[in-house]
């Protein structure tokens, strides 16, 4: 294959390839701030209940500091699964095998559903993750291309081409 052909692959995304999107965000850290809240609030509970006990003027406060609690951090641990879980199943278009191809104009893809062009100066950031390569359109919303249907050097041509082409925040492995 040449240099300058384009990369193109085809791959089946799943929930686990869409959360890759939000660990390799900033946004991460709101999870952690829930959990952090979540883990304050059952010991506020349980402060409450040991120094105050039980009691017609105390059970107001721990059943709802104790909802609030289990909320947060439930939230924390699994809203992220489950939001992924949701966009597959009810996102017609994520279910669908996609198509990419990568060259020098930018990046092409194309399903059953939908067809997309995006020059590379549409992307906020393109950052290579252990399991895929996800090209942000905003901190929250991209493109996740999983490696594994990749071979090893269309992995390194595709590194190759985001260094030449892409002028943003590039964060990639090796």
């Amino acid at each position: 294959m040449e240099d300058n052909a384009p990369i193109e692959v085809s791959v089946q995304l799943t929930a686990d390839d869409l959360r890759d999107l939000w660990r390799s965000s900033a946004l991460r850290y709101l999870s952690w701030l829930s959990i952090a809240i979540g883990v304050y609030l059952a010991y506020f509970v349980l402060a409450e209940i040991v120094n105050e006990g039980f009691s017609n003027e105390t059970a107001f406060t721990i059943i709802w500091s104790g909802i609030v609690a289990l909320g947060a951090l439930l939230v924390g641990f699994f809203f992220t699964r489950f939001r992924a879980r949701q966009m597959v199943r009810y996102g017609p278009t994520l279910r669908e095998l996609r198509r990419y191809s990568f060259s020098a104009q930018g990046v092409h893809f194309d399903a059953e559903l939908m067809t997309c062009d995006c020059r590379w100066g549409s992307f906020f950031s393109i950052v290579e993750s252990r399991r895929s390569f996800l090209l942000y359109l905003s901190p929250l919303f991209g493109i996740v291309i999983p490696k594994a249907p990749l071979s090893a050097a269309d992995i390194s041509r595709l590194r190759d081409v985001f260094r030449g082409h892409f002028k943003g925040k590039l964060k990639l492995c090796s």
